[in-house]
């Protein structure tokens, strides 16, 4: 598969994303935003993505998944007052606004959780932590599954279109 014609900026870009009408949504760190952003490449034109909230505006979020009709997002980002990574969920309104994002508190920890994807189809949210196994100490990724309900019923929000 080859990369859009001007989706490649030669820049830090990470965690795309695409939803069922073939928009492609990533995280870039290109000029002039270099502290980085949300960029959306409809058409094969790419522009900044304003909309979607960062949840850690003052460091950088890479790694999102969007639900397949994209109103519903998942997003790594700073934990809040910790240096660690944790996953944020917003969802989009009518308007095409989104709300703020809320941490996902039924798979936050204080090790890192990242790179979040939602199932095709909705029912579950993979990701990955860096949290204590009884196997290992807390340094090395590993995947974990949870029914989106299941994640989703600590942040007080529902999916609704899945």
């Amino acid at each position: 598969m080859n990369p859009p014609t001007n989706g490649n900026a030669g820049d830090d870009e990470f965690g795309p994303v695409i939803d069922d009408a073939g928009n492609i949504s990533f995280y870039s760190f290109r000029a002039p935003f270099r502290g980085g952003s949300h960029y959306v490449i409809e058409s094969d034109v790419v522009r900044r993505e304003v909309l979607l909230p960062d949840p850690s505006a003052s460091t950088f979020v890479c790694y999102l998944t969007l639900s397949r009709d994209g109103n519903l997002a998942v997003m790594e980002g700073r934990a809040l007052g910790r240096r660690d990574t944790d996953l944020f969920v917003a969802t989009r309104d009518a308007d095409g606004s989104w709300s703020a994002p809320l941490p996902i508190n039924a798979v936050n920890t204080e090790a890192n959780e990242g790179t979040p994807y939602l199932t095709p189809v909705g029912e579950a949210l993979l990701f990955a932590s860096t949290r204590s196994t009884s196997e290992k100490q807390s340094s090395a990724s590993n995947i974990y599954v949870i029914g989106l309900k299941a994640a989703l019923a600590g942040s007080q929000m529902q999916p609704d279109s899945q």
